[in-house]
């Protein structure tokens, strides 16, 4: 079995390789992939180690200059990133392009802000900046959240045990500080909007950033192209183009790695534990 499913993973990454090649022949830019849950602050350090060791997207960067990041992420912490979308603005001198096959939600939303142009088709996801606050179990929060239970708090009689309760799950810190997440996410996102796409857009910064973090009603809101499209550089692709076909056969081949990855390392834990037991 081990075989087999290793025969199967190589040729998934043959074709992937194959698909990073035609896309990057099309699109005349080099290819970076990143698929990432959560995005963290570890990410950083993975982004920059892809960008300063891969030969060969070092070589693609100095033959087309311009790079198309292939992204998907349901986000995570805003500050990670506020620090990728920085550090690619510096390190590309060409054009950047963010790729959305599916989602790019949250903070992830937030990155994309940081390229020239962002790509949409008919399967692709935005989400609110609602920022996601990290709980002592490594479990998220979304700031929204907290927001409308004060609501529903100041709205309704809440009887002492229900608030007390309430209370013990969300600290005093996250209680009072949430507002400023909102600011800090508005500011991050303005600052990434004027590096580069400030000038293809159609209102102000200040505006765009309002919409983002205040006129949802909840975090998982799904913003698709033709919306994304009103506050920011969206090129939007149809389902019939080449371009979009390839783009998303290298999400969904990319996606079969990343499971059999965690499938053969989960068969290498199950290996070692009875090795062990033995």
């Amino acid at each position: 079995m081990p075989d087999l499913l290793q025969a199967v993973l190589n040729n998934i990454i043959q074709q992937n390789r194959q698909l990073i090649f035609s896309l990057k022949e099309k699109r005349k830019a080099a290819i970076l992939p990143l698929f990432i849950n959560p995005l963290n602050r570890a990410i950083v350090d993975e982004v920059y180690d892809i960008m300063e060791s891969d030969q060969v997207l070092t070589k693609d960067l100095e033959k087309y200059k311009n790079l198309d990041i292939v992204l998907d992420s349901h986000g995570g912490d805003p500050d990670a990133a506020f620090h990728i979308g920085k550090y690619l603005h510096e390190k590309v001198d060409g054009k950047i392009t963010f790729i959305i096959p599916r989602f790019a939600k949250s903070a992830a939303t937030l990155l994309v802000c940081a390229g020239d142009e962002i790509i949409m088709g008919p399967t692709s996801e935005l989400g609110p900046l609602d920022p996601q606050i990290r709980q002592p179990g490594g479990t998220y929060i979304s700031v929204k959240s907290i927001q409308n239970l004060f609501e529903l708090i100041k709205s309704r009689e809440i009887k002492k045990d229900a608030l007390e309760a309430i209370f013990k799950e969300f600290s005093p810190l996250i209680l009072g500080e949430y507002d400023s997440y909102l600011k800090i996410s508005k500011d991050y996102q303005k600052q990434l909007l004027e590096l580069r796409m400030k000038k293809n857009l159609k209102m102000s910064s200040e505006k765009i950033c309002n919409h983002f973090t205040e006129e949802y009603t909840h975090h998982s809101r799904p913003i698709l192209a033709r919306e994304a499209s009103e506050y920011l550089n969206v090129k939007i692709m149809d389902e019939k183009e080449e371009e979009w076909k390839t783009i998303w056969e290298l999400y969904t081949s990319h996606k079969q790695i990343l499971y059999l990855v965690r499938v053969q390392m989960e068969l290498q834990k199950a290996s070692d534990l009875k090795r062990i037991s033995e």
